[in-house]
């Protein structure tokens, strides 16, 4: 006799969401107290970092308040994340002042040696310049899950595997295998504000050092609680 499949275990999506909405926030004061160059460079980067910010709180905001309906939208929101966080840190320190005039002459990514810019090309290029530690995992990170995130982007077999199921179409049920999604999204979060950080002006002052680390400790404890 067959077995029925068991139901997804979905105690801690939702929550786990709902805190990480709080959690990216608690970081907008923090970037209101940095004072920034109004140069072409830094403005350019600090607009991709807002957007990567952006793109971060929607897709937890859709999942923890329509679960059951709007994960698939959330993850399409978190490839554009992880893509203009690596355009914002690529354009805040390691891209020439020509590859920077070209993104904004042609509006697409400039090439390097031949080959095109990419978020997996970038993740490396931006670890090597900005000492990301552990070495190796932010690249490793985008490799994971930017592709396969293309693939629901663009309608791809990842798409199809999410909908196409054993019992037809329908949206993969959500559960709590997606918390680490969510966490992880919190996690570049916090890289967004140290990109924005190495380009402020002010970043030894006692009043932004104080919501910083504020903020670091919130998510010390946010970390703690989802982070496995």
């Amino acid at each position: 006799m067959n077995q029925p499949a068991p139901t997804p275990q979905l105690e801690n999506l939702v929550p786990a969401a709902l805190e990480s909405v709080a959690s990216i926030d608690g970081c907008y004061p923090v970037l209101a107290k940095m004072e920034l160059p109004n140069d072409e460079r830094t403005n350019v980067a600090i607009a991709l970092l807002y957007a990567s910010l952006e793109q971060a709180r929607s897709a937890s905001f859709l999942i923890g308040n329509d679960v059951h309906q709007s994960v698939f939208a959330a993850l399409i929101l978190l490839r554009s994340q992880v893509d203009q966080l690596m355009r914002a840190a690529f354009f805040a320190g390691p891209a020439t002042d020509q590859e920077l005039a070209t993104y904004l002459a042609e509006d697409e990514l400039p090439r390097r040696n031949g080959n095109k810019l990419g978020p997996r090309s970038l993740a490396s290029i931006n670890e090597a310049h900005f000492g990301w530690t552990p070495v190796g995992r932010i690249p490793a990170t985008v490799e994971n899950s930017w592709g396969v995130l293309s693939g629901m982007t663009h309608g791809g077999m990842a798409l199809l595997n999410y909908y196409i199921g054993e019992n037809g179409i329908g949206a993969h049920p959500a559960s709590d295998e997606f918390v680490d999604v969510v966490t992880n999204s919190v996690v570049l979060t916090h890289l967004a504000v140290a990109t924005a950080l190495s380009l402020a002006t002010n970043e030894e002052s006692g009043e932004l050092q104080t919501a910083l680390q504020a903020w670091y400790q919130k998510g010390h404890e946010y970390f703690s609680k989802w982070s496995r």
